[in-house]
């Protein structure tokens, strides 16, 4: 694992370790309820209108989420394994 970054920076086909949600509030809860907590993989799976809305596979569940939304969570870069 390497680099500390957001989650709307994440590429297609790319995968990361969910590091913190910096939001408060009902968003914070919603995100934490889709899986999105502290240790947990995701993969960029799709995005979508320059990057405005993007797929993410979280624990097996395929979720879509606004940019305005992935901008407030840090992730860790997950390198591929050769």
């Amino acid at each position: 694992m390497s680099d500390i970054n957001i989650l709307s920076e994440l590429e297609e086909n790319k995968k990361a370790v969910i590091r913190n949600i910096n939001i408060k509030g009902s968003m914070r809860r919603r995100l934490q309820d889709l899986g999105l907590i502290s240790g947990t993989e995701v993969e960029c799976v799709l995005k979508k209108h320059n990057g405005m809305i993007s797929a993410f596979n979280i624990k097996g569940a395929l979720i879509a989420l606004r940019k305005s939304d992935t901008d407030y969570i840090e992730t860790i870069t997950v390198e591929r394994e050769c």
